[in-house]
């Protein structure tokens, strides 16, 4: 478990609950998991979690070399998604940056007027104070299932 509450600085626009269930869901609190993703036709290779970032940093280029997308931190930031945030795969081992660009891309999927999750309660009641295609909404919605 993680005090969501000392990142609260570093969520884009969604309420801090949320945010904290997408971390459960998708690296349980772990900020140095990683998941590789299967090239096509493949199956993902499989891989041992790593115990320091400087492990974590060096495994995510290894594979994202081979041409593989690799899923980053706490809260699994797909490596397709950092060069459009400005940011590296050693920033996603770093929390607050991590549920900042992920709260970011979250907050793009539920604006989408296409979405059909209720938004308003995802959103921060009051502008939150900075500033997946990675989070899938049907996770989020059984995630919030689980909460309420």
């Amino acid at each position: 478990m993680m005090d969501i509450d000392q990142y609260s600085h570093c969520i884009y626009q969604v309420h801090p609950t949320t945010i904290e269930q997408v971390i459960k869901n998708e690296s349980n609190f772990r900020p140095l998991a990683i998941n590789v993703n299967a090239l096509p036709n493949q199956k993902p290779p499989r891989i041992t979690q790593p115990k320091t970032k400087q492990e974590a940093i060096q495994l995510a280029n290894y594979y994202v070399s081979l041409g593989h997308s690799v899923d980053l931190g706490l809260m699994q930031i797909n490596s397709k998604n950092l060069a459009p945030f400005g940011v590296s795969i050693a920033d996603m081992f770093t929390p607050c940056k991590n549920i900042h660009v992920g709260s970011s891309i979250l907050f793009q999927a539920i604006s989408a007027p296409s979405k059909s999750i209720q938004n308003q309660a995802l959103r921060c009641k009051s502008p939150c104070l900075t500033t997946t295609p990675a989070v899938r909404i049907e996770d989020l919605e059984m995630g919030m299932s689980k909460s309420t």
